[in-house]
């Protein structure tokens, strides 16, 4: 069992903002990946390339189909 802001808490939730945006639910998909996000953010920082390269390539995917 892992605490609420875990790493492992942020994969899990990424893949959930994946599946609900090909489900089409753009929107909770957005809020579980910035979820995601601040717990990276707070494990490796905002400006590590784990942080940055993973979630710009996921947010941006979700921007464009929400256009």
């Amino acid at each position: 069992t892992y605490v609420a802001d875990h790493v492992n808490v942020a994969t899990t939730l990424t893949n959930l903002g994946d599946g609900f945006r090909v489900l089409g639910d753009y929107n909770r998909a957005l809020e579980l990946l910035e979820r995601a996000l601040a717990i990276q953010e707070r494990a490796y920082g905002a400006d590590n390339p784990i942080t940055s390269n993973i979630f710009c390539i996921r947010i941006s995917k979700l921007l464009l189909i929400c256009r």
